[in-house]
């Protein structure tokens, strides 16, 4: 039996809740309400973008299972590379707009200009947490396909704490995008370290 699952909202909570609270840390007044702002238009840029890659996520957890199930133990590995092929190519793309929105056309989100320079100082932050949930959901897909749910929660668990211990010793604005950096990166390096071993269990059952 196949587990059906998008791996975008598990962090739902992590994303909109704790990242806007840690951003607006170490401020306050004016200077909270303009930290408060400026997370906002950059956390929802960011959460736009990071759905794209949801359905190579759920595209992968049936085609590997159906490939697998008939014996196509060869099929199913190509298939996990064509996935990771389309997630770096998307991930271009969805870093490119992450990048380009709030720096060519802040306007479209506010006017105030203290707010769009600091969504500015954290954009490269939001680049590479947009880089990082890209491949990571891509890779969930791969794992829960394979019934590895045990590596999911895992991977859930360790990349949460690296999170909060960035939120803990660098709070603010910055500490928020820092810490969401940290949050994905960490997931998709942890999904990579574990690919090799699958790809054998995969190559030795054919």
């Amino acid at each position: 039996m196949s587990h059906s699952l998008d791996p975008n909202p598990c962090c739902a909570g992590l994303t909109y809740s704790l990242t806007a609270r840690v951003a607006m840390l170490g401020t306050q007044g004016v200077a909270s309400v303009a930290a408060g702002a400026a997370h906002q238009v950059a956390l929802q840029t960011w959460w736009l973008f990071s759905f794209f890659a949801a359905p190579l996520s759920m595209a992968v957890q049936s085609l590997i299972p159906r490939a697998v199930a008939a014996g196509k133990m060869v099929e199913a590995r190509r298939t996990i590379w064509a996935q990771l092929g389309l997630s770096s190519v998307l991930n271009v793309v969805v870093t490119a707009l992450t990048y380009t929105t709030p720096t060519l056309f802040p306007q479209t989100f506010t006017s105030d200009q203290g707010v769009i320079k600091l969504v500015q100082s954290v954009t490269l932050w939001a680049c590479l947490a947009q880089a990082g949930v890209t491949y990571a959901q891509t890779l969930d897909g791969i794992y829960i396909s394979r019934e590895q749910l045990r590596h999911y929660a895992g991977n859930m668990v360790v990349s949460t704490y690296a999170c909060y211990l960035v939120f803990a010793f660098v709070p603010g604005l910055q500490g928020a995008w820092i810490g969401l950096a940290t949050y994905c990166v960490c997931k998709a390096l942890f999904n990579l370290l574990a690919l090799p071993p699958l790809l054998e269990g995969l190559k030795a059952a054919q």
